[in-house]
């Protein structure tokens, strides 16, 4: 079974919308944090692998970003239907 069997994933809304989701909610809560910590208690390469993560993290998130928004704008997702993960558009 994989795990994107398991998790709640909406199934009406199109793959790059939900990457894009995860991507930024992953940078804010993971990484940010550790920029944050490494900050505070002066430790350099904690805030390096905090920033190096986040740009990881939000590079691919952006791209989703732009492909979800050009197709939304080229009218691709009018008539979205509610499919499992792997046959879903992106």
């Amino acid at each position: 079974m994989q795990i994107i069997d398991r998790i709640a994933v909406p199934q009406d809304k199109p793959k790059s919308l939900l990457t894009f989701l995860a991507g930024l909610l992953v940078g804010l809560f993971v990484f940010v944090p550790m920029i944050i910590a490494g900050l505070s208690l002066e430790r350099v390469m904690l805030m390096l692998a905090g920033a190096a993560g986040l740009a990881v993290v939000w590079l691919p998130a952006a791209f989703m970003a732009l492909l979800f928004t050009a197709r939304l704008a080229a009218g691709f997702y009018r008539e979205i239907q509610p499919r499992p993960w792997r046959e879903q558009v992106w």
